[in-house]
Formats: structure tokens, C-alpha cells, sequence
């Protein structure tokens, strides 16, 4: 089956005058301003001291106080802002289809256990190209698999151990981590900080395994008659 893309359009907005689009609308056109003076901090060492500020948000809407902790409060009003596109547009996901909208349930333990053997194992091969293996990467976590996620942190450890990385690829080491450590965070019902230092130690561990020497055969001892 040919699987098409779509766009997906709705709206949401947090801003000076408004933290929803019926509240931002109706501001306008009322002609409401939204510049005052700056209340977050005393600006009174500041030749200009009006700002537009955002006034009267509630994150409780979007997310639990636990999350909400884990952020700035700018990732707030993003978080937000999507959270009411995504409501806008009418896009309704069910266990049914979240699949074919590319989503998918928290991975189980056993799957973990799997992850954990994937992150365990000795790296595979990948382009001595640095722009081709970065790309190599880029496509793996791409796929949204996590296994292939699992594998990208894994080779990324190792060769940090050996050789170390470039810039480019110390960032994407950081992003792949964090992607992979929010999802066990959840599967083993850890926080952030616990989930990261978990991995950490697997890692550390990381293509320091040894293949196991095949046994050597033994011969049948005959008896003499």
C-alpha cells in the first residue's frame, strides 16, 4: 500500500493577549493590547519597561505538575499552543489506529530486556564517512523503531569510548539518549534523572562483551574389549 502525506491544520496560541484562539480573537478584535508594564522582574534599571507578557496561564490543562517541573516555562506555552492545534484539527487517535497515525504504546518489559541486550552488545558497522554515517544515524531514529534507536545510542557509546565524536555527532548522542531514556522512563516507571543514569550504566558497559567460545567437542571414549 502507498502511504500518502498528509498535513494536519488546527489552531492554538498562547500569547500576551490571550491562551487559547476564542480568547486571542476576541482581544483583537476589541483592540485589547497585550504590551504592559513588565511584571516578571522589576525593570526599573531598564530604559524600557513594557514588555508583552503572557498573563493568567494555567499549565494544569496540558500536563501534570511532575512534567511541568521538568520545564521552562517557554516549553510550557509551546507544549500548550500544539497540544490545542492538535485538539483543533480533529484528529482523533484510538488504540485502533495508532499505528497508522505513527504512534505506538510504551514498550513492555520484555521489549526492554530486549533493548537492554541490543544496548549491551559490540557496535556494528557503520560508514567511516563522517557525513554518511551521521546520515546512517539520522535515519535510524527516523524510523521511530527502538531497536534502531537502541542501536544508534549503542554504536554512538562505543565509538565514543574508542575514538570519541565530532560535535555533530556528540549532539545527536545527547538527543538519542534522551529520546531513548524517556520511553524507559516510563516502562520502568522511573523519573527522568533515574531513567538517564540507568542507561548511563549500561552503556558504560557498552561493547565490552565478549562473543562466548564455542565448546570444544569431546570424543566418545570407546572401551577396549
Amino acid at each position: 500500500m502507498t502511504r500518502r502525506r498528509v498535513v494536519l491544520t488546527g489552531l492554538g496560541i498562547v500569547c500576551p493577549i490571550g491562551n487559547s484562539v476564542p480568547e486571542a480573537w476576541a482581544a483583537a478584535v476589541a483592540g485589547k493590547p497585550g504590551i504592559t508594564r513588565i511584571t516578571r522582574f522589576d525593570p526599573a534599571r531598564l530604559s524600557s519597561q513594557i514588555a508583552g507578557e503572557v498573563k493568567g496561564f494555567d499549565v494544569a490543562p496540558y500536563m501534570d505538575a511532575k512534567e511541568a517541573r521538568r520545564m521552562d516555562q517557554f516549553i510550557h506555552y509551546g507544549m500548550a499552543a500544539g497540544l490545542q492545534a492538535w485538539r483543533d484539527c480533529g484528529l482523533k487517535v484510538t488504540a485502533e489506529n495508532a499505528e497508522r497515525v505513527g504512534l505506538r504504546t510504551v514498550i513492555d518489559q520484555r521489549t526492554v530486556q530486549m533493548v537492554v541486550k541490543t544496548l549491551s552488545g559490540g557496535s556494528t558497522e557503520m560508514p567511516k564517512n563522517w557525513n554518511r554515517r551521521f546520515k546512517h544515524n539520522r535515519d535510524k531514529m527516523k524510523t521511530g523503531n527502538i531497536f534502531e534507536l537502541a542501536e544508534v545510542v549503542r554504536n554512538l557509546a562505543v565509538r565514543n569510548n574508542e575514538k570519541g565524536l565530532s560535535t555533530g555527532e556528540k549532539q545527536m548522542f545527547v538527543k538519542a539518549k534522551k529520546i531513548l531514556a524517556s520511553e524507559l522512563m516510563y516502562a520502568k516507571d522511573m523519573n527522568e534523572d533515574e531513567a538517564a543514569a540507568w542507561l548511563d550504566d549500561i552503556l558504560s558497559r557498552a561493547g565490552t562483551e565478549k562473543p562466548a567460545k564455542p565448546r570444544a567437542k569431546t570424543k566418545a571414549a570407546t572401551a577396549s574389549a
